[in-house]
């Protein structure tokens, strides 16, 4: 039995309901946690709680996500092959994955460096100086990440780094003004809440950077739908495979993983981006988007108690 399959037009039911797997959710929600709680300590108390938080809040969810990519990408047709399933010629399809050109690679690298030499430098030093470069080089890591997004047309990546890239300057802000500076409480704080809410409200940044990118409106038919199967054949995971034309070309998108059946054949406007057809809108968010606002409360919550002594 395969991993996954394509329905390719035998749909004629919605398939049952499934529940959002919880493994990876609990161990990235106790990884913060675990993170959260290690800045109240030192030492090698300190240090462990930090590495099995990242463990938990990133290495485990990685490794869920790269084991149901690597179920995704089992079928090994062309984009071409594929196409014909869906089209009587050729179609612009933004699977299945291909190996990234030279630029994504090397600012991917250079983005993982940067955001390693911060997390070392911030965790094996108690001088401020150093400690406000740690930030700074988290800034640059993270801006290099929305670069590399950028330059692989991933606009949802964009729209991730930047926001930890627009947060983490808040953060910077936060740390020079309380440690370099002695700065007035109430600027630092404001610096610390502005750097959580950039977190927090991250649903609502996502809505409406893809609400103004995503600006022509076009009719998308929901030509087939992806089941991807877990363990054993349980909790499936859907993503609807999208037929449009925009500008004489047909275009063939494969969705964002869905925990909930799309409807074979439905027809729906989504919206696009001009520049780039295959960056959409359906109104839906990723999941992933509250988890990141789970991280601004927890920064907000870490960054206030570190200020109520101040004030």
């Amino acid at each position: 039995m395969s991993l996954w399959s394509l329905e390719n037009n035998n749909m004629k039911y919605t398939p049952p309901q499934t529940n959002v797997p919880k493994l990876p959710v609990i161990s990235m929600i106790l990884g913060f946690v675990l993170i959260i709680t290690a800045f109240f300590l030192s030492g090698d108390a300190q240090t462990a709680l930090i590495v099995i938080g990242l463990i938990m809040a990133a290495a485990i969810p990685a490794v869920y996500a790269f084991r149901e990519k690597k179920q995704t990408d089992t079928e090994h047709d062309t984009r071409k092959e594929m196409a014909i399933r869906y089209t009587d010629g050729e179609a612009d399809m933004n699977f299945p994955w291909q190996v990234p050109n030279a630029r994504v690679v090397v600012t991917t690298v250079i983005g993982i460096v940067l955001l390693t030499v911060s997390v070392f430098l911030y965790d094996n030093t108690a001088k401020d100086q150093t400690i406000i470069t740690s930030l700074v080089l988290a800034v640059a890591g993270c801006a290099v990440m929305t670069l590399s997004r950028a330059l692989a047309n991933s606009f949802n990546g964009v729209i991730m780094w930047g926001t930890f890239a627009v947060s983490a300057v808040f953060i910077s802000a936060t740390a020079a003004n309380a440690e370099l500076f002695e700065g007035h409480v109430a600027v630092t704080a404001a610096f610390a809440i502005i750097s959580a809410l950039v977190l927090l409200l991250y649903p609502l940044w996502f809505t409406i950077m893809k609400k103004m990118v995503c600006k022509e409106e076009v009719d998308a038919e929901c030509v087939d739908i992806q089941t991807i199967f877990g363990r054993k054949n349980y909790r499936p995971r859907y993503r609807a495979i999208w037929k449009y034309e925009y500008n004489g070309t047909t275009y063939i998108h494969r969705d964002m993983t869905s925990y909930k059946s799309p409807v074979y054949n439905e027809r729906r406007i989504i919206g696009i981006s001009p520049r780039y057809p295959h960056n959409i809108y359906t109104g839906k968010l990723p999941v992933y988007t509250f988890f990141i606002s789970a991280a601004g409360i927890f920064i907000l919550l870490f960054l206030l108690s570190f200020l109520m002594p101040l004030i």
